[in-house]
């Protein structure tokens, strides 16, 4: 099942796959064999475990790397502390009936760290597919107040544009320069 939201303006397209466990069915297998596919497409992956079945095969270990959320449900049913192991994961212990840390895993979501280059370079993109040159508050109309406000090496967005979403990273700041009359006169008379 397949899903695309906006969330606070991101695009995202969110999957709910098919449980990922060992199985003799092939369908079933099938569905795991795909699920695992889209995970790793994904650029975040949240990993949800029942917290009385909190059971790592190695496959699911080998879906908690740097961009995946160990989501642990129904933690309102755990009688005991999680494994060591467990918490030395990026995770959030939520409750669903009882609406509990739900905040804590909309934050860890928004608050995932992806590198600009990272994303660029898993995509297949170069610099020259993401260099668009220098741009001033005019060209940049409505979006201009948030790129400029940002500080160099920021990530902006993204901004609704005629394109569609555009992620801005600001590389540099270049100080507005002005011409005088005269001046502008003699480098227009030079040139034509």
């Amino acid at each position: 099942i397949e899903t695309h939201l906006n969330i606070d303006g991101y695009p995202v397209i969110i999957s709910d796959t098919a449980g990922i466990r060992d199985s003799q069915d092939e369908i079933e297998k099938k569905g795991i064999k795909l699920s695992l596919n889209r995970a790793e497409e994904a650029d975040l992956k949240l990993v949800v475990f029942d917290a009385k079945s909190l059971d790592f095969t190695d496959v699911l270990k080998g879906l908690l790397d740097e961009n995946a959320i160990l989501v642990i449900n129904k933690s309102d049913l755990l009688e005991k502390d999680i494994d060591s192991e467990i918490k030395k994961t990026n995770h959030v212990l939520i409750s669903i009936k009882e609406n509990k840390n739900i905040d804590q895993l909309i934050s860890k979501i928004k608050n995932n760290d992806t590198d600009f280059d990272e994303l660029s370079l898993e995509r297949g993109l170069t610099e020259d597919d993401v260099a668009y040159g220098t741009f001033s508050k005019e060209k940049l109309a409505d979006a201009s107040e948030e790129i400029f406000s940002a500080k160099i090496g920021e990530v902006v967005g993204p901004i609704e544009t005629d394109l569609g979403p555009v992620i801005f990273r600001v590389r540099e700041i270049v100080a507005a320069e002005s011409t005088s009359f005269d001046d502008a006169k003699n480098s227009l008379a030079k040139e034509y």
